[in-house]
């Protein structure tokens, strides 16, 4: 597990994004956690499904903005 702490506005979100490209994308799984859809269906769900079909990396982004993602 990565954490990717600063200010808003600072490149967080830019960085790790560029940081992605050197995956293989196929294996990778980016969201945000201030999605509607997120909220909807819930991060472990989410992360089950996609181990299931062979994800490797989950990558959320705004998890703080995620109800108890403690």
């Amino acid at each position: 597990m990565v954490f990717i702490t600063g200010f808003r506005g600072t490149g967080k979100t830019t960085l790790l994004l560029q940081k992605l490209q050197e995956y293989d994308l196929s294996k990778v799984l980016y969201i945000t956690a201030d999605s509607v859809d997120v909220a909807s269906k819930g991060i472990f769900e989410i992360a089950l499904e996609f181990e299931k079909y062979g994800g490797k990396h989950l990558v959320i982004d705004e998890v703080q903005k995620y109800p108890n993602w403690i």
